[in-house]
């Protein structure tokens, strides 16, 4: 190699190696750095700015929901948002169950006494009648019992009370408490009715003397009492006592001329004492009140 040419390949050489500390390349060779990098920084700080604020709003507790507005007021007014009460009349209501009670509508009658007596605790009249209803229906006893306790503290003398309760008593089967709370409303109201009740019971009961003072009393007040003189009748003949049985027997069968049953009953009575006469006598004359039987129209014969 020649010394020039020598030269030019070291000065080559020492220019390669000195590159790096001489200068930068020209900007025709530069790499295409500068926007390529600025676009991706941007992304990437867009990208560490959004989760790190998704982040942030998962961190974040969810806000609370208003508290839903009470449907009513303090003191159980209603609230601005919900209807108004209807407010009970008591005395309307009252009227209402008095006319569903004429018509036969006892369950209409039962449901606007319930609402008299929760519009009005001291509806004396309401229980009363509730009660009633109850017992005629012979439901719900315990209620009625309830009603008639709250009722007698109410008003502790009305005698409608004392009745209802002894009315209750007898559906319970407890005749002995109906009989004294009949004694006590017998002695202020007189009642045929009530006081024949007690008769029957008093019988039940195994005292038929004192049933028979109540049953004659009955009988001499309504002389029409078909009901007391046939229950007279029967504790009569128990106590052996025919000759006032029979008579009480006949003074049925002539309140009641147009009817068989008597007659009936009075014959059968004569058939237990051996009066055979008597009893065949008695059974015609029904016969006779109960006409001829019908006789059928015959049937046509069949087609087929």
């Amino acid at each position: 190699m020649t010394a020039v040419g020598s030269q030019a390949a070291d000065h080559e050489v020492r220019g390669v190696r000195c590159s790096g500390a001489r200068s930068a390349p020209p900007a025709a060779v530069r790499p295409p750095f500068s926007a390529l990098a600025v676009a991706v920084a941007a992304v990437a700080a867009a990208c560490a700015s959004g989760c790190a604020g998704a982040d942030h709003e998962a961190a974040r507790p969810p806000p609370q929901s208003a508290p839903a507005a009470s449907r009513t007021a303090p003191g159980g007014a209603a609230s601005a948002g919900s209807a108004p009460a209807v407010a009970i009349d008591p005395a309307g209501e009252l009227a209402l169950a008095r006319v569903a009670r004429e018509e036969g509508r006892t369950r209409d009658a039962a449901l606007h006494l319930e609402r008299v007596i929760r519009a009005e605790p001291g509806a004396f009249e309401a229980r009363l009648e509730l009660a009633e209803v109850l017992l005629r229906q012979s439901i719900d006893l315990g209620r009625a019992g309830l009603l008639l306790r709250e009722a007698q503290v109410l008003r502790p003398s009305d005698v409608r009370v004392d009745r209802l309760q002894g009315w209750l008593a007898e559906l319970q089967g407890d005749e002995a408490t109906a009989v004294e709370a009949y004694r006590r409303i017998l002695a202020a109201d007189p009642d045929p009715e009530l006081r024949f009740r007690r008769g029957v019971l008093l019988e039940h009961l195994g005292r038929p003397e004192e049933a028979l003072a109540e049953l004659e009393r009955v009988a001499s007040e309504r002389p029409g009492d078909r009901a007391a003189r046939g229950a007279m009748a029967e504790i009569q003949e128990s106590l052996g006592r025919t000759a006032e049985a029979e008579s009480a027997l006949l003074q049925l069968a002539e309140s009641a001329p147009a009817e068989p049953g008597p007659l009936h009953r009075l014959a059968a009575f004569y058939r237990r004492h051996g009066e055979l006469a008597k009893a065949v006598e008695a059974e015609k004359r029904a016969r006779s009140l109960e006409g001829a039987p019908r006789s059928l129209r015959p049937l046509r014969p069949s087609n087929r």
